[in-house]
């Protein structure tokens, strides 16, 4: 019986012994859930798989398995918090993006990942892709899987110099953007100069073969060919950011990048015209010519505006010529440039500033402008009409420098003299007026009898107390100059007050101090430490004898 007790005995306790490793392993087992949505994608459809670790600060996959027919790339890490039910969960989401290449089932093996420093695997998980176009409105695969960057060009033929109007936009099925996306590479493209369009494009939902998706405008671009040939026009690279779709998650950072599309750059037609200097487009021009004569050598002003479609960035000024007598300046004055439906459009303001140098009716010639029309594939004019300017006589400079005959020297030393005169005349009325006033406004003061502010109160005497205190602190301090202005106010003070009083014998003995303060102070000379102390000792031995000081 005995035996058989111990028998027992050591078994009951290698079952607790069990049971306690058992839940001690239970209390530490990780809480994994893997979530793949949609659960059975079509074949090239982007699907996104979840690792949710309960209760983990931190989380990061150990490697990632391959799969034939099956692209698995890891997406990132986030943090994230449910409540769902009346139940909560928090912990770590890992985010894989599974891309199956052909119809039929998969098998993904465990994930090894690293939970808090400890090595741990997830479960397997299997699934079924359908036929490709099985399933209406599923994703495609783009970019991470999400979206979809799309570059539309405006044209895939253009002429030299006629730009390319590039528009980027993000498809995607529903996902909420935090910010607008940013571009982190600007498109650039060999043999272009590329330029940012204002331009505004509202949301909307388009049609593809693989399903419905929202398109998002992110910007215009204008890319202006400067020579002919073969290119690819577009690139560059977008990030944001997506709102995570647990409650109080993180947002993710995605980033996508552009493809290309071909453009085929042609020369320009041979034999331009004389007056050609490299505009492309189709524009036409309006010039307004206030009515009004003008004085000679006055400015008037006209102002010229070219409008129409295609490079108005780097538009040239319209030609106007000077004539006999007239002078012309041509100024930009602003321009205003949006995106049309192919291409950029706006304006380029000018302001025409004339100079006549003559009087009479002077013949304004016609403002001309010459381009090359990619649309009619010719070299074309526009022009204003010509104008007339009525100059009449006027002193708009000084008498000499019109263009008339010279002035008589007689004449000019005499305006001189005069010139002189007046301004001697000025000098003496204005002396005079000044000092009328003066004498005026003394009248007055003294008159209403005016009080003078009052000189500021005397500074009040320092005791003998705070002598000694601040001649004590400069000598402890080493402060010198402060002991020696200290130690002139004193004696000072007291030279005063021994001119005549009990203190009438010690004239000399504070005659004596302030002549060794002095020659130390303004001869350049220094006090030793005994000497100081000495100085000290007497000039408070004075102190204490001056008992008119309070």
């Amino acid at each position: 019986m005995k035996g058989y007790s111990l028998i027992n005995s050591g078994s009951g306790a290698l079952l607790i012994l069990l049971f306690l490793g058992t839940a001690a392993q239970g209390l530490h087992a990780r809480q994994i859930e893997t979530v793949l949505t949609p659960p059975s994608p079509a074949a090239g459809e982007a699907a996104t798989l979840q690792v949710k670790i309960n209760g983990a600060s931190s989380a990061k996959p150990a490697g990632v398995p391959r799969v034939e027919g099956l692209e698995i790339d890891f997406s990132g890490t986030r943090r994230g918090f449910e409540f769902i039910n009346g139940k909560t969960w928090s912990g770590v989401i890992l985010q894989y993006t599974l891309v199956p290449s052909r119809p039929g089932s998969f098998t993904v093996p465990p994930l090894d990942i690293v939970v808090d420093g400890e090595n741990v695997r997830t479960r397997e998980l299997r699934f079924t892709a359908a036929g490709a176009g099985a399933k209406p409105g599923t994703k495609p695969r783009a970019g991470r899987g999400d979206f979809v960057p799309l570059v539309e060009l405006s044209a895939g033929r253009v002429y030299q110099g006629q730009p390319v109007l590039a528009r980027y936009y993000l498809l995607h099925r529903g996902a909420e953007l935090t910010g607008r996306p940013v571009f982190k590479n600007i498109p650039e493209t060999g043999g272009f100069v590329t330029r940012q369009v204002e331009e505004r494009i509202e949301e909307t939902v388009v049609r593809r073969p693989e399903g419905d998706y929202y398109r998002v405008h992110v910007a215009t671009f204008a890319a202006l060919p400067t020579r002919e040939g073969e290119y690819r026009v577009g690139g560059g690279a977008v990030e944001f950011q997506v709102a995570d779709s647990f409650i109080f998650g993180f947002p993710r950072n995605v980033a996508l990048a552009f493809g290309t599309e071909p453009v085929r750059v042609l020369p320009l037609p041979p034999a331009p015209p004389a007056d050609y200097r490299g505009d492309v487009g189709d524009f036409t021009i309006h010039g307004e010519f206030p009515p009004g004569p003008v004085k000679v050598y006055e400015e008037k002003k006209l102002t010229l505006t070219v409008k129409g479609r295609g490079n108005i960035f780097t538009i040239n000024e319209p030609a106007v010529e000077s004539t006999d007598g007239l002078r012309v300046l041509v100024e930009k004055n602003g321009e205003t440039i949006g995106a049309g439906r192919d291409t950029p459009e706006g304006e380029a303001r000018y302001i025409v500033t004339l100079i006549p140098e003559k009087p009479g009716t002077l013949a304004v010639k016609a403002a001309a402008f010459c381009f090359f029309n990619p649309w009619s594939g010719k070299y074309e004019r526009v022009s204003t009409g010509p104008f007339s300017l009525e100059v009449k006589e006027g002193t708009a400079l000084p008498v000499g420098e019109q263009g008339g005959a010279p002035e008589d020297p007689d004449r000019t030393r005499r305006r001189k003299i005069l010139a002189l005169l007046l301004s001697l005349t000025g000098a003496f009325v204005l002396a005079g007026g000044t000092v009328l006033w003066e004498r005026r406004r003394y009248r007055l003061v003294k008159k209403h009898d005016v009080p003078r502010t009052p000189p500021p109160p005397p500074e009040p005497p320092r005791t003998k107390a705070d002598y000694r205190r601040e001649l004590l602190i400069a000598l402890k301090r080493g402060d010198m100059p402060r002991f020696y202005r200290t130690a002139e106010k004193a004696l000072n003070q007291m030279a005063d007050a021994v001119k005549d009083g009990p203190l009438a014998s010690r004239q000399g003995e504070v005659s004596a101090l302030k002549n060794r303060l002095q020659r130390v102070k303004y001869g350049g000379g220094e006090l030793g430490a005994e000497d100081a102390d000495a100085l000290y000792n007497e000039l408070l031995a004075l102190l204490n004898e001056y008992h008119s000081m309070p």
